[in-house]
C-alpha cells in the first residue's frame, strides 16, 4: 500500500504583477460578487455589472483596467486524496 497525502483547497491567483491598486479593488469587488453568486466554480457564470451613467465617461480606463484584470489567472483546488 502506498502512503496517501491530502492536498489540500485553495485558491492560486497570478499574474497580478502588472495590476494597478484600482485593479486590485475591482478583483476583490469581483471575487466577492462571485462568492456571493454561489456560482464561483461554475464556468458558464455570468455577472453582470451595471455602472451609473456618470461612469460612461471613464469608459477608455475602464477597458485598459478589465484588459489586466483579463491576464490573470485563477486556478481553483479542490481537496482530493494522492
Amino acid at each position: 500500500m502506498s502512503p496517501t497525502t491530502k492536498q489540500q483547497a485553495g485558491i492560486e491567483i497570478t499574474g497580478t504583477q502588472d495590476l494597478e491598486p484600482s485593479d486590485r479593488a475591482a478583483l476583490k469587488f469581483l471575487h466577492r460578487l462571485g462568492g456571493k453568486s454561489g456560482k464561483v466554480l461554475d464556468p458558464a457564470a455570468v455577472s453582470i455589472v451595471l455602472l451609473p451613467d456618470s461612469e460612461h465617461e471613464h469608459l477608455p480606463e475602464l477597458r485598459k483596467s478589465l484588459d489586466r484584470l483579463m491576464a490573470v489567472k485563477v486556478n481553483l483546488k479542490s481537496a482530493s486524496l494522492r
